[in-house]
């Protein structure tokens, strides 16, 4: 009877954690679509950067990527505010959350504009994951395109 319930509390702790990571991944990639939406269109650039960013800050695949996309556009969609995926992504340690600025940057940058639109959600979304605004401006100056 100990044994079950002991397997039970890991299986639920696991399935907890697996929960937790992908609530963080899903959370992350809608404030990416939603940075490339704040501007009224999204272009192929700017997509393409977002999966890429995608498998490279969560290790995945193609497909898992691609499906993680598909979820975070429904989610942006739905969204209210920022605030529901920023205290996901908070979670995150300091420097997967500078990452992750970076990341939202280079979505900004993908079109080749710089919308104050999305210059703006950038720096709330910094400020509301706690990254000091050092690191903002550091992560926007090494993403930004030279002339």
């Amino acid at each position: 009877m100990l044994k079950a319930l002991k397997e039970f509390l890991q299986a639920t702790l696991e399935e907890s954690r697996e929960q937790h990571a992908h609530s963080v991944e899903l959370a992350a990639a809608t404030l990416l679509v939603q940075l490339s939406q704040s501007d009224n269109q999204q272009s192929n650039a700017e997509s393409a950067v977002i999966l890429n960013k995608i498998k490279r800050l969560f290790v995945l695949d193609e497909a898992e990527a691609e499906r993680l996309f598909m979820q975070a556009q429904t989610q942006a969609k739905q969204a209210v505010s920022v605030f529901d995926f920023t205290r996901h992504v908070k979670k995150l340690d300091y420097q997967q959350r500078y990452q992750f600025t970076e990341a939202l940057w280079r979505v900004a940058y993908a079109d080749g504009v710089l919308d104050p639109q999305e210059e703006a959600l950038i720096r709330q979304v910094a400020d509301l994951i706690y990254l000091s605004h050092a690191d903002f401006i550091k992560a926007k100056m090494s993403v930004q395109p030279h002339a």
